[in-house]
């Protein structure tokens, strides 16, 4: 009775199923199609697309829009110059400088020179300028820039700026001029040090290298204002083109940076300028219709640590070709290597409480050189000149804007020690020793007029001098002495301790038993030779 009672269930069950599946294809499919029809789900696929599509546009216009607003308000807050023709679309750049009559006719001679027609001509000439014409968005950089170059720069250095020298700077360029930032070149970090440090001031436009040419590296450079430059490309209509878009966006009032040495110095000495970029500024200045004034803003960068140095020097002992795009490559793949190393060590410290940086990024700023004060204090007529002449005078100007730029390139821990070691000998040298040499080289460095720059060592010694000179009419002439003496030898024994901390670490000096050892000589060298000009100005003095 049971074992029928269960099997009639059994037996529903399976005609309840089958009564399901008879019915099942009568039941409409989507959008009133039979489920064995495709096109009623590709229609329904579309569909949803279709509507997705429509809503991240939506979303993403209005995140995109609050952004901007965001941004806005930092610009207008700041007062921060941001030169419009940035935001010109790239297509209307593109055609302004395609109907260019020096560039229009340099074609045409090209073409018929090469025998060839115009068109392959200037289908060259339109490929060249797709890749050098950036796609500035003041969005990326405000935002996505600023934030990456202060996480970034964070957590590797410590970025200290003479603040004197930018306020001043900042005064000389609230006039109409157009400031022209030439900076020496020591590490691919120079790019973000600058910028994030002018980045309350004004959004700069750089020289890039072909070593940026690689994803994802060239959509941010171009986003961020950068513009490309093939070094070593020899032919003269690339040279015509690039000259003119960098004069075509001088002229519009475009902030620019650039490196006068065209390439990292393998030594640490401050190399020759390189004065075609010089050239194209001089040549748009003396234009008569131009009224605008071009101003060449003397920056120093300098590093506890260069990213890169070990590599550099490597090129430098095996006699590479400087410049090189297979240099250029190496001394980035360094810092994208050890960028990224740095970065992830620091950031684990970070959340244990044990962040380490490799010491100072330092800037500072020089007395901006005005080139049309120049022309009229020295009564020069470029066009009138033979092209010798021309560049020779050239020559003159590159030489005149690496000493400004040297001259105010700053001191660091770093470089203050490495400079005492080399003084006393690559040798094993006393602690006390040590700490005596890197007071005269402070004292040397001071007397030649250069920015010492220490960060938060530099602030608390002169908090204390600040407060002896407020209370100076109540010590003695011998208590201001001993005082004064006192401050510098507690500045020399900070700056020791944090330069031997970083060159410790990086086995280039050894501490034992109050000795200090050098085991690296060609890096303390290096470190040395960033301040070599004060100490010759020093001399001189």
């Amino acid at each position: 009775m049971r074992c029928a009672r269960i099997s009639a269930r059994t037996g529903s069950w399976r005609n309840r199923s089958y009564r399901f599946s008879a019915v099942a294809p009568i039941i409409p499919g989507p959008l009133g199609f039979p489920p064995e029809s495709t096109s009623g789900w590709v229609l329904l696929a579309l569909a949803f697309l279709a509507a997705w599509e429509v809503v991240r546009y939506v979303v993403f216009r209005a995140i995109r829009r609050r952004v901007e607003r965001r941004v806005l308000r930092l610009l207008h807050s700041k007062r921060i110059r941001l030169d419009r023709y940035k935001l010109a679309n790239k297509s209307y750049v593109k055609a302004e400088i395609l109907a260019d009559p020096p560039i229009h006719q340099a074609v045409e001679e090209r073409a018929t020179a090469d025998d060839v027609p115009v068109e392959v001509v200037r289908r060259d000439v339109e490929d060249w300028v797709d890749e050098i014409v950036p796609a500035f968005s003041f969005v990326t950089y405000y935002e996505l820039g600023k934030r990456i170059a202060r996480w970034a720069l964070s957590l590797v250095y410590e970025v200290a700026v003479d603040r004197a020298s930018q306020v001043r700077m900042a005064d000389a360029l609230e006039g109409g001029a157009v400031p022209i930032f030439v900076m020496n070149h020591r590490s691919n970090a120079d790019y973000i040090v600058a910028t994030h440090v002018l980045m309350k001031q004004t959004a700069i436009s750089y020289a890039v290298g072909e070593w940026a040419r690689v994803w994802p590296l060239d959509s941010l450079f171009r986003s961020f204002g950068a513009y490309f430059v093939r070094r070593g490309f020899r032919d003269p209509l690339y040279h015509l083109v690039l000259r003119r878009y960098v004069q075509l966006a001088a002229k519009r009032g475009v902030t620019q940076g650039i490196f006068p040495e065209g390439r990292l110095t393998r030594d640490g000495l401050l190399g020759p300028a390189k004065v075609g970029l010089l050239d194209a500024f001089v040549e748009l200045c003396l234009d008569p219709e131009l009224e605008r004034d071009f101003l060449l803003v003397p920056v120093g960068l300098n590093f506890d640590r260069v990213l890169e140095d070990t590599t550099l020097l490597g090129e430098a002992r095996r006699g590479a070709a400087p410049g090189g795009i297979f240099s250029r490559l190496r001394s980035l793949g360094s810092l994208l290597v050890r960028g990224p190393i740095t970065l992830v060590q620091n950031g684990l410290r970070l959340l244990f409480g044990r962040t380490r940086r490799h010491g100072h990024a330092a800037v500072a700023f020089g007395e901006p050189i005005s080139l049309r004060s120049l022309f009229e204090k020295e009564h020069v007529d470029i066009h009138a000149m033979s092209p010798e002449d021309r560049k020779a005078w050239l020559k003159s100007l590159g030489a005149r804007v690496m000493a400004a730029i040297g001259r105010v390139i700053p001191a660091t821990p770093v470089p203050l020690v490495a400079e005492a070691v080399r003084r006393l000998g690559m040798g094993t040298i006393a602690r006390d020793r040590l700490r005596a040499g890197v007071a005269t080289v402070l004292d040397d460095v001071r007397r030649s007029g250069a920015p010492v720059v220490l960060g938060r060592i530099g602030a608390r010694v002169k908090g204390a001098r600040r407060k002896l000179e407020r209370d100076k009419d109540a010590r003695s002439a011998e208590t201001k002495d001993l005082e004064d003496a006192f401050l510098d030898d507690e500045e020399a024994e900070a700056v020791l301790a944090a330069g031997l901390d970083i060159l410790r670490r990086r086995r280039v000096l050894r501490l034992a038993h109050d000795q200090v050892t050098v085991r690296r000589a060609e890096v303390v060298a290096y470190y040395a030779a960033s301040i070599a000009q004060h100490l010759r100005r020093a001399v001189v003095a």
